[in-house]
């Protein structure tokens, strides 16, 4: 099996860019509004509560400035 050529794939790629805002103004039909939203564990959500959830004498050192 061959692979494709590398013009066949910057087609494709330019003919998805220029796809997509298309899309995605299709799909929506009007703005949407969400009362809450859940993030499940990832670390960059993270927005200090795990040093409100441990002891004070837990040694951190995001507990200190300008990290904590």
């Amino acid at each position: 099996m061959a692979f494709p050529s590398r013009a066949a794939l910057l087609f494709v790629g330019v003919l998805v860019v220029l796809a997509a805002p298309a899309v995605v103004v299709g799909a929506g039909g009007g703005s949407v509004c969400f009362d809450r939203v859940f993030s499940f564990g990832d670390s960059l959500t993270d927005t200090g509560n795990f040093l409100l959830s441990v002891l004070d004498d837990f040694s951190d050192p995001t507990r200190n400035l300008p990290s904590g």
